[in-house]
């Protein structure tokens, strides 16, 4: 990220909470990292109905990645930080697979900025998204339930 972007979805997230009412939210970017880790301390934990959505991402991203798919499940892993990753109870993936993958996105943002910079976003709002093609209702996204699992 550039410098400038984290203090601005600081900002952005925080007016987000004030508009849902949200009390104490923290008033600056280092409080609100203090309170954020505090949180996960606390409260990541493993949770059946986070490791279906995240299999169900992850089935997803795969779905998308032809012949490579098998590779998707340890980079998502090396996306995700040690918190999120002991509570979703996903392998901790090989140091020198980690580093490949940030060196892999640096190098992304690299040529990206080098051999097509956007002169305006690219938006995908209007396009047809590959998951729900045929349209969805907000209330029935969501992983299956697996068989025989109890209602949280």
């Amino acid at each position: 990220l550039h410098a400038a972007e984290p203090i601005a979805l600081f900002h952005f997230w925080r007016e987000v909470g004030a508009r849902m009412h949200i009390a104490d939210i923290p008033s600056s970017g280092e409080e609100f990292e203090r309170y954020n880790l505090d949180y996960e301390r606390t409260h990541f934990r493993p949770n059946p109905g986070s490791q279906r959505v995240a299999a169900a991402t992850t089935r997803m991203f795969a779905g998308w990645a032809g012949s490579l798919r098998g590779l998707v499940p340890p980079i998502i892993a090396c996306l995700m930080d040690d918190p999120l990753r002991r509570a979703l109870e996903l392998p901790e993936p090989a140091p020198t697979l980690r580093r490949t993958v940030a060196a892999a996105l640096r190098l992304r943002g690299h040529l990206g900025q080098t051999f097509s910079p956007r002169s305006r976003p690219n938006l995908r709002t209007t396009a047809r998204h590959r998951s729900y093609p045929c349209g969805y209702a907000i209330e029935t996204l969501g992983p299956p339930e697996p068989p025989g699992a109890p209602q949280e």
